[in-house]
């Protein structure tokens, strides 16, 4: 994918992404030192790693948590 297409993707600017990217917070190939390309499987990989917690998993977490811990 090109930059353009990440970010109609995920629906920010591509001044955005630039961001992302300055700061290594989203996934990226520079191939030959030039043109920026990403793979929608990784795109999709950071999209899952940084989806929040319903309450439902934060409680069941919480359980685990002591269970294991005590």
């Amino acid at each position: 994918m090109t930059l353009m297409e990440v970010a109609a993707y995920l629906g920010y600017k591509p001044k955005y992404i630039y961001q992302l990217i300055h700061k290594k917070k989203i996934p990226f190939s520079k191939p030959f030192g030039r043109k920026l390309v990403f793979s929608r499987q990784k795109i999709d990989d950071f999209i899952a790693l940084n989806t929040a917690k319903t309450e439902q998993e934060l409680q069941i977490e919480t359980a685990h948590y002591f269970l294991n811990n005590n």
